[in-house]
C-alpha cells in the first residue's frame, strides 16, 4: 500500500503540467447592423461587444475599452466599392499600437501628450526617407522633437512590430477615407470622410486584442459590416 502510494505520488511530480491555451477573443459590431442604412447628416450609433474565454465579457465591464478599436473605411472615396469588409481589415501596425501602451499618449486626430498620428503623417508627408529615424524614436524614446514632454523606448518591441508600426503612422494614418475611434461604444459622424452628392458605402472594422497567457501569443479577433447612406438612390 506505502509503495503504491509512492508510486502515485512521484507519476504526479514527474507528470508535465498541461500546456494552458490562449483562445481568440469573439468580436461582434451588435449595431449598426450589415448592409443598414441612413442620412448623410445622422450620427450613427455604434456598440461593439467582445468576449474573450481568458479576460472576461465587455458587457461586465471585464474588457478595458482603450483596447477595443473601431476603424471607418469610406471604400467610395477610396475607389474600392466592390471590395467586401473582409478585404478591409485593420492593418498589423495599428494592431500592433492598439496592444502597446500608444494611445496613452496619442490619439488619432487631436493633440495629447503627445501629437496625433494625423499630425506626424502631415509633418512628413509619406516621406520614406524618415522611415529608420521614426523607427529609432519608437524603440528608443525621444525629447524635443515635438516640445518638451519626453517619448518613452519601448525595448519590449521586436524590429518587426516597430516597422509596422512606422509605417502605419507614416503612409495611413492621415489617409482621407479613414477615422478610427476607441472604445465599446459611441457616435460616428461621417462628415469628414463623406465624399459629397454620392452615395458613400463605409466598411466599419473593429478589432480586439487580448492579453494572452501571462503576456504571450496574444489574439486579435476582429468583426466587420458594410453601411451605406441613402445618397444616389
Amino acid at each position: 500500500m506505502l509503495l503504491r502510494l509512492l508510486l502515485q505520488a512521484i507519476f504526479i511530480v514527474i507528470l508535465p503540467a498541461a500546456v494552458q491555451q490562449n483562445h481568440p477573443p469573439q468580436v461582434i459590431i451588435k449595431s449598426p447592423a450589415d448592409n443598414s442604412e441612413f442620412t448623410p447628416a445622422e450620427r450613427v450609433h455604434y456598440i461593439v461587444s467582445v468576449s474573450d474565454r481568458e479576460d472576461g465579457e465587455s458587457r461586465f465591464g471585464e474588457i478595458n475599452k482603450k483596447e477595443v478599436l473601431m476603424q471607418i473605411a469610406n471604400i467610395t472615396m477610396a475607389g474600392q466599392e466592390k471590395r467586401k469588409a473582409g478585404d478591409h481589415g485593420i492593418d498589423k501596425g495599428l494592431i500592433d499600437m492598439m496592444r502597446s501602451n500608444c494611445l496613452s499618449c496619442h490619439s488619432f486626430d487631436r493633440q495629447s501628450t503627445g501629437p496625433s498620428f494625423r499630425q506626424i503623417f502631415e509633418q512628413y508627408k509619406a516621406q520614406r526617407s524618415v522611415l529608420s529615424r521614426l523607427e529609432k524614436r519608437i524603440q528608443s524614446g525621444s525629447r524635443g522633437v515635438w516640445g518638451n514632454q519626453p517619448m518613452p523606448s519601448h525595448p519590449e518591441l521586436s524590429d518587426d512590430e516597430i516597422r509596422k508600426m512606422a509605417e502605419w503612422i507614416l503612409f495611413r494614418a492621415g489617409k482621407g477615407e479613414m477615422q478610427y475611434y476607441v472604445g465599446t461604444e459611441g457616435f460616428i459622424s461621417f462628415d469628414s470622410i463623406r465624399l459629397k452628392g454620392s452615395r458613400n458605402v463605409y466598411i466599419l472594422s473593429a478589432s480586439y486584442t487580448d492579453h494572452g497567457i501571462n503576456g504571450k501569443n496574444r489574439l486579435t479577433g476582429e468583426y466587420s459590416v458594410t453601411i451605406s447612406d441613402s445618397i444616389g438612390k
